[in-house]
């Protein structure tokens, strides 16, 4: 039994002198003065990983933003974009009074914005106001021109008209 008493009292000893607050002071003091020059070396590396990807994740940003932060691409300016497209005045008086038409009926001033959120919409409105495919085609070439004047990528407009054009060339071939 006295040995139980001694090895505890050691070990009551041992216990006192970690937990002693000075040695604990200094142990704290060290481990700070150790620890700080990896933290600075690890935070340097992640600066120059970081630094990178951050870059290239700003221009991919100002690459979205940028055409969206343009200026409003209104009726009268859609005009004159189609004006310096088209060269047969015809073909442009037919192409500029559907967009007409279409700005009137969806009535955003925004011609970006208009075509940008409302391609379905604007077949649906050709689709349901005119029967003829031929009509219905021209209307869609109409609008689809100023999507490619625009830079706005219309494949609904493309499979749409590349329908109509499949279906009055077969209407053509049944009445020969």
């Amino acid at each position: 039994m006295q040995k139980q008493i001694e090895k505890n009292d050691i070990s009551n000893e041992v216990v006192h002198v970690i937990m002693d607050e000075p040695v604990m002071e200094k142990i704290e003091k060290e481990n700070d003065e150790a620890v700080e020059p990896v933290m600075e070396q690890v935070h340097e590396e992640v600066e120059e990983v970081v630094e990178p990807v951050m870059e290239q994740v700003h221009e991919e940003i100002e690459e979205v933003v940028d055409p969206v932060m343009e200026e409003p691409v209104t009726l009268g300016k859609m005009k004159e974009l189609l004006k310096e497209h088209i060269p047969k005045a015809n073909t442009l008086d037919s192409y500029v009074r559907t967009i007409k038409q279409i700005h009137e009926h969806f009535k955003v001033d925004d011609m970006r914005v208009l075509l940008s959120t409302k391609e379905q919409d604007i077949i649906n409105y050709s689709e349901s106001n005119y029967t003829n495919n031929s009509t219905i085609k021209s209307k869609l070439c109409s609008v689809y021109k100023a999507y490619t004047i625009l830079e706005i990528e219309g494949n609904l407009f493309k499979q749409r008209i590349n329908f109509y054009a499949t279906k009055q060339t077969l209407k053509q071939e049944e009445t020969k």
